[in-house]
């Protein structure tokens, strides 16, 4: 997921059977498998480009974001889609919910115990 590395063969099996187990819907696996060497070509010629560099300062998100760009055609990527849909719906980090919490508690303290919950959620909308 990274795009740092060219995907072996053994990777690319990993990830098929770690979507299967999970019920992700990849009707054909062949298309994935097909996909998964798309990707390898793209990133073997993206190795020896000049902005290699570059492309390996940026994000995970914005190397995917670049690859899909880049691609042009929907069948080379439409499995990979659902991938990268998969594992990008997971936050990698929970600060986010921390901020919140945070913020919440400096709102609806002791001395402020009565505030509904429909006033605490606008304030912490205005926050």
């Amino acid at each position: 997921m990274t795009l740092n590395q060219v995907p072996e063969g053994e990777e690319i099996e990993r990830n098929i059977l770690y979507l299967q187990v999970r019920n992700i819907d990849i009707r054909n696996t062949e298309i994935l498998f097909n996909q998964f060497v798309y990707q390898k070509d793209y990133l073997e010629k993206n190795n020896t480009n000049q902005n290699y560099e570059a492309t390996m300062k940026l994000s995970m998100q914005e190397k995917w974001l670049k690859f899909f760009e880049d691609t042009k055609s929907i069948d080379q990527k439409s499995c990979l889609i659902k991938l990268c849909e998969y594992v990008f719906a997971i936050p990698a980090r929970n600060a986010n919910v921390e901020r919140i919490l945070s913020l919440m508690s400096t709102q609806w303290s002791d001395e402020r115990n009565r505030l509904s919950v429909e006033t605490t959620e606008a304030i912490l909308t205005l926050l």
